[in-house]
């Protein structure tokens, strides 16, 4: 059993005693599952609990599983979990990619009911199909702290890999479980692109990524060769061509949005089938990723902003003013939500955010590691500016 596997059983074994204990079900989602867990990588970990008084102690056990790896706990508590999972897409992850689901047997079932209904649900399936190839683009891929994790975040980093792998399994949800080497084999035989060579390209960035985690943690400068793209743009360009149509039958979007974004995503414009009625979500999602007119951005804002979806992707637009991104973190207190992490890192790296903005996000408690350097990095970057 190699270390991946054995941590893999080490936590679902932990979760079924305490679930079973404690009337309550949970399982993984993320690297683990897809066996691409590296140093810094954090264990995600879901779990459902039916009833507020079905748990009265605490996850310290779930928690101290590992002494190497972080335990992000997402817990859904006496609420509904298909109303959870449509809250946001942090619980929308977690529940649709979830697996190995253990624990008490009632609320093992209850997870499993509603993945079925996610399964059946092709226009949420559709928009975060759009929103996760989206993510890598942009703000969310640009290293805004220096080079320190350009393995993952960057154009040539593994995050690409992952939101294609997310992608294709929201399409494809008979693949899900399925590690990332399992996936990209399964879509390169299918577009007939050479999966030796895919594979070899993606544990070329894995490998990198590592690497690089490595010299963090151990202060060392080992040099790191760049990864090529010879293959993840053939292979995103062939798998979103197929899916367009699907995507305008399911969550129709105006076409020249649509031609927008690919030409963002893949430096080419397709050809866009037009659809039969419009998706006003789906629509304000990506024109919020691809708009660079700010009054466009305000007015997306103003009817959006609680809008999970949408204020991740204004979030992210370099173009969004300072006080729409002022707002959108600071709405009904998000900033310390767990669920809005994603936001608060993107808000940290955007070049329009203020310097009062940073501040702040620097003095939140329990701060990620992550967070506190995108803010830091950015406000260093405004001083140096205003020193000039």
């Amino acid at each position: 059993m190699n270390m991946n596997s054995q941590l893999l059983s080490t936590v679902l074994s932990t979760i079924k005693v305490e679930g079973i204990k404690n009337s309550f079900a949970g399982g993984i989602w993320g690297s683990l599952i897809r066996n691409e867990i590296t140093a810094l990588s954090d264990i995600d970990v879901l779990c459902f609990i039916p009833t507020e008084d079905s748990y009265f102690g605490n996850f310290s056990q779930i928690q101290n599983i590992s002494s190497s790896h972080r335990i992000d706990i997402l817990a859904c508590v006496n609420t509904d979990l298909l109303d959870f999972a449509l809250v946001n897409g942090l619980n929308f992850h977690a529940v649709f990619f979830l697996r190995e689901v253990v624990g008490e047997s009632l609320a093992v079932n209850s997870i499993i009911h509603t993945q079925r209904k996610l399964h059946s649900m092709n226009g949420v399936r559709a928009r975060e199909i759009l929103n996760v190839l989206s993510s890598y683009c942009g703000l969310a891929s640009s290293v805004s702290y220096g080079d320190k994790r350009w393995a993952k975040f960057s154009f040539y980093g593994t995050n690409r890999w992952v939101r294609l792998i997310q992608a294709a399994q929201l399409r494809f949800p008979e693949i899900l479980g399925q590690s990332t080497g399992q996936v990209l084999v399964y879509l390169a035989e299918r577009y007939a692109v050479n999966s030796k060579e895919v594979i070899r390209e993606w544990k070329a960035c894995l490998e990198a990524r590592k690497l690089q985690e490595a010299n963090l943690l151990n202060g060392t400068n080992q040099s790191i060769d760049m990864p090529h793209d010879n293959y993840w743009t053939p292979l995103a360009s062939l798998f979103i061509q197929d899916i367009i149509p699907w995507i305008q039958c399911n969550a129709g979007v105006p076409v020249e949005i649509l031609k927008e974004f690919s030409y963002r995503l893949l430096g080419s414009r397709l050809n866009i089938p037009s659809c039969n009625s419009i998706c006003q979500s789906t629509t304000n999602m990506l024109t919020a990723f691809v708009s660079k007119d700010k009054s466009i951005l305000e007015r997306i804002a103003v009817e959006s902003i609680n809008d999970w979806w949408v204020c991740s992707t204004l979030a992210a637009n370099p173009h969004t003013p300072s006080q729409v991104l002022e707002r959108i973190l600071f709405s009904n207190s998000k900033i310390n939500k767990l669920t809005w992490q994603t936001i608060r890192l993107y808000v940290a790296k955007n070049p329009n955010t203020s310097t009062e903005t940073l501040e702040c996000i620097l003095n939140t408690p329990n701060l990620r590691e992550q967070d506190y350097e995108a803010a830091m990095f950015n406000l260093e970057c405004k001083k140096d500016i205003k020193m000039r």
